[in-house]
């Protein structure tokens, strides 16, 4: 091989280096949006933004239809989220959610700061990575490549249940899967309005590694236990094992995604259909969230 050739490999190879990085941040840059205390961030009326949410149809399903933001979970102990493009660090943010069909035995609620990992793959492109999730190109390139799965995620829930509950899981990334406990056990409340088409305002205030919940208005109380590896019980209006605090500290997940959740139970099983409207994100106050 001549110095020419040799020479030649070598921009090559920078090329395609320069053009798979190129690639890589284009397809993982992400916009974090923040802005003074008690800006507007973000607002969906849901009789739009189309192009700004997870859609996606099946027996787990996430459609903007009517002026609302629907999930139908058609699975049983299933869980659906639709995520909007965005990422935020601190933020208040509030909801207005409805269950419309299936059993008063659900979950849903709100995902938040939802952290996504890197594509791992072995391809020499990271554009190949993607390619091969398109069918037509799917089975040349897994003969040429083995392409891999995407890490796992991790991220913050609160959820209600059309039964009267409240709870805040976490999940996290444990090798190549994600596992979701409950930070907070499951705790009864008649601030959530009981019932089918009964709508409940969610809201989440999140401030550097802290956050505070309500429902309705009303800051809720978290049951959470003494040992951080271990999980409480809740039972006879006592947090056993833990202590009943305003507020939540856990500094894993400092920006991410937020977005609408929905979730079926082994014991009420499938139908769950859960709609969404007048979404609005601010700037937290610095005193907002606080218990008084």
């Amino acid at each position: 091989m001549t110095w020419r050739s040799i020479l030649l490999l070598l921009v090559l190879i920078l090329g395609v280096l320069s053009i798979n990085a190129l690639y890589n941040s284009l397809v993982n840059a992400q916009t974090v949006l923040s802005g003074a205390n008690g800006e507007v961030l973000y607002a969906a009326g849901f009789d739009g933004f189309e192009d700004e949410w997870q859609q996606y149809d099946g027996r787990l399903k996430s459609q903007i239809a009517d002026g609302v933001l629907r999930l139908t979970v058609d699975d049983t102990n299933s869980t659906i989220y639709s995520l909007a493009k965005p990422a935020f660090g601190d933020f208040d943010m509030q909801v207005q959610v409805s269950p419309v069909d299936g059993p008063i035995d659900n979950a849903y609620g709100v995902i938040f700061r939802l952290h996504k990992q890197a594509n791992t793959c072995d391809m020499p492109l990271k554009a190949l990575c993607d390619l091969a999730e398109i069918d037509l190109f799917a089975v040349p390139l897994r003969l040429m490549f083995r392409p891999t799965s995407n890490t796992a995620d991790g991220y913050y829930i609160f959820l209600i249940s059309a039964d009267g509950y409240y709870s805040v899981w976490k999940a996290s990334e444990t090798g190549s899967t994600t596992q979701a406990k409950k930070v907070s056990q499951w705790i009864a409340s008649d601030l959530v309005r009981q019932g089918l088409d009964e709508k409940n305002t969610l809201r989440v205030v999140a401030q550097g590694d802290t956050f505070q919940f309500y429902i309705n208005g009303e800051q809720v109380a978290l049951c959470l236990p003494d040992n951080p590896d271990s999980a409480s019980t809740y039972s006879g209006g006592e947090c056993i094992g833990g202590q009943m605090v305003f507020g939540l500290t856990d500094a894993d997940y400092a920006t991410g995604q937020i977005g609408m959740v929905a979730q079926s139970t082994v014991s009420g099983g499938t139908g769950v259909v859960v709609e969404y409207d007048n979404l609005i994100i601010t700037s937290p106050a610095p005193d907002a969230g606080l218990q008084a």
